[in-house]
């Protein structure tokens, strides 16, 4: 899938959300699954590409990459 990041958490940059394409509810992801360099701040409103993971607790991105 494909998608924007909406931001990185400015306080411990671990984590943050990413809006999906297709207009499905922003997803959460984490920087351990991020591939290449971590995401930052900075990289608010690029493109991301990224795989879907859906489970008993929820929705979220994995293998994160520009």
């Amino acid at each position: 899938m494909r998608g924007q990041l909406k931001f990185v958490d400015g306080k411990t940059g671990n984590w943050g959300f990413i809006v999906p394409e297709d207009g499905s509810a922003d997803l959460h992801f984490v920087q351990k699954d991020v591939g290449g360099e971590p995401l930052t701040r900075q990289d608010a409103g690029v493109e991301v590409e990224f795989e879907l993971e859906e489970s008993a607790t929820g929705r979220r991105a994995k293998k994160v990459r520009k």
